[in-house]
């Protein structure tokens, strides 16, 4: 195994010209598998849960050349004034979705946004958002989710 020289790395010369933008993961529905990292952060005084999901398609890997086959869907959460998990009509749809796609949607059963992490298989639509300032360059996206016994 080698060790890493961090002086070596960045004193390296290239000469090669490096690719400018990602081939977006094709639309279509994929069997995926939920990263055990999630990712909180702000958004206008509201939280989102940032969900990685990992696809398992070695052919599609082998093709787009990378390790890993990684797309994100961004969970926007609604709160109650006193900051807990909103319950109701068009409350959190999109989490409610996901996880009734893992069986953990079951009311009186206590639930927590760690469950999340590394759970799965579910099934996953992935499709793309063109950027807002550049609509040449496309972002993947989770569009839906679906439990592995959905058809």
């Amino acid at each position: 195994m080698s060790t890493f020289d961090a002086e070596s790395f960045m004193s390296q010369a290239v000469d090669g010209e490096m690719e400018t933008r990602y081939t977006p993961i094709p639309d279509n529905n994929y069997v995926a598998m939920l990263s055990d990292k999630l990712t909180l952060r702000e958004v206008n005084d509201s939280p989102v849960v940032d969900v990685l999901y990992i696809i398992d398609d070695e052919e599609l890997r082998a093709k787009m050349d990378v390790e890993e086959l990684i797309v994100k869907q961004s969970l926007f959460t609604d709160v109650n004034d006193d900051g807990r998990i909103a319950f109701g009509t068009n409350k959190n749809v999109k989490l409610g979705r996901l996880r009734a796609a893992l069986g953990q949607n079951v009311a009186g059963q206590t639930w927590n946004f760690q469950m999340l992490a590394g759970a799965g298989p579910v099934r996953i639509k992935v499709g793309h958002r063109p950027d807002k300032n550049d609509p040449t360059i496309v972002y993947n996206e989770v569009n839906a989710v679906a439990s592995m016994q959905a058809t």
